[in-house]
Formats: structure tokens, C-alpha cells, sequence
């Protein structure tokens, strides 16, 4: 995959060279997803999570018009466009974004939906070899999954030919349980104490009902 330094997505001729090297799958990560950052610097939150997105489904969309070529878009989207405090949330459920950081990623999202060819996934996820915490919530719940089962379950997503909006994850449990398998030392914490700390409004459970990754993957390999 390219890196920022040869591909950002908010320099245009950048993209529009990477775009007409003809790829009929992108999946795009990119993106500001520190939540705290999201809230103290908004401009850049605001370029990061929704220009570049811009950007890019103009660029698609200027390479089909010119190629009569159809591009499938993989764009990586957040659980916490939920309202995040309920859980079992569906792709049907109500957008409701409490920071934002959210607030990015749902526009983001209309922004691919004039796609005609793109999935959007909804999903948290956390890299096991990169791991900062002191401590984590035993009482938030999530479907956070490690970066490589993301990887593995998106490989399934291309082989079929769903689009639309997408719920990835895992099985519903804490933060503490899913990090400390990787941590041993890590500290346990709740989520008043973490709430208590902070200005941005922090999810208590986001968890994902993934029927549809399940129904539509169930028979791919």
C-alpha cells in the first residue's frame, strides 16, 4: 500500500496520478482517529476525515466519467457514529455521533454513498505490536477486534459482491479483556474515572451486531 509521502489524499494531482493507474479496488484508511485530537483540533480533523474523502470520490468519480470504468471503494469507517451507548447497534440503527471525531466519519460516509460501487465498513480496531495503555475499562464494551483479524475479515468482504454499509468486528467484551491478553501488566479502570478525565464524550458500548458480515461471508473461505 502506498505511503503519505506518495499518496495524500489533500494534494489533488497526487491522487488524481494514483487514480489513473487504473485500480478497480480501494480501500482507504486514512484519516485522523484520535478522539481527543478530533475535538481540539477540528480544522485538521475536518480535512483529515472528510476533504480527503471528498477528494477521493471526486477523483473515482472523474475516472469512471472518463474510463466508463466502475472503481469499488473499501472505505474504513467508526463504530462511533452510534450514538455508543446502548450497543448491538445494526447498520440500519440511527446515526447519532456524541464527539467529533463521529461527526467526521458520518460525513464521510455521505460523501462515499454517491458512490456506485463502495462498502463501507463500521468498526473499531487496535494494533497488538502498538499498544500505549497504563490501563483500560473493564465496564466499556466494544466489537474491537485486532488489526490483522480486520484485515482478514475485509479479504472476505472483496470476494463478495455486497455493497453498501457494512458492520466488522468481534465478540462483545471489554476493553480490558481484549487488550490485557497482549498487556498482562495492564491496570483495570472504569469508565467514570476515564469519563471524569475528559471533555469528549467517551463510549460506554458501541458493540456491533454483525449478522450481516456473517450472512454474507458465510460461505467465502
Amino acid at each position: 500500500f502506498p505511503a503519505r509521502s506518495d499518496l495524500d489524499l489533500l494534494k489533488i494531482k497526487n491522487l488524481n496520478k494514483f487514480i489513473k493507474r487504473g485500480y478497480n479496488l480501494i480501500i482507504n484508511c486514512a484519516g485522523l482517529a484520535r478522539i481527543r485530537e478530533c475535538e481540539n483540533l477540528k480544522i485538521n480533523a475536518a480535512k483529515s476525515n472528510i476533504q480527503s474523502i471528498m477528494n477521493l470520490v471526486r477523483e473515482i468519480k472523474n475516472y469512471e466519467r472518463e474510463t466508463k470504468k466502475r472503481v469499488r471503494l473499501i472505505h474504513i469507517s467508526s463504530d462511533v457514529v452510534y450514538k455508543a451507548d446502548k450497543g448491538n447497534y445494526k447498520e440500519t440503527d440511527k446515526l447519532d455521533p456524541q464527539n467529533f471525531y463521529g461527526f467526521t466519519k458520518m460525513v464521510s460516509e455521505q460523501i462515499v454513498n454517491t458512490l456506485k460501487n463502495y462498502i463501507i465498513i463500521r468498526t473499531r480496531f487496535f494494533n497488538k505490536k502498538n499498544l500505549k495503555y497504563d490501563n483500560a475499562a473493564t465496564d466499556i464494551y466494544s466489537s474491537m477486534v485486532e488489526v490483522e483479524d480486520l484485515a482478514d475479515k475485509i479479504a472476505k468482504i472483496v470476494k463478495t459482491k455486497f455493497k453498501g454499509i457494512l458492520n466488522v468486528g468481534g465478540k462483545k467484551s471489554s476493553d480490558f479483556q481484549k487488550i490485557v491478553k497482549f498487556l498482562p501488566q495492564l491496570k483495570k479502570i472504569s469508565w467514570k474515572n476515564i469519563q471524569r478525565e475528559n471533555s469528549v464524550n467517551i463510549s460506554k458500548n458501541s458493540t456491533l451486531n454483525i449478522n450481516l458480515y456473517k450472512k454474507i461471508t458465510k460461505e467465502i473461505n
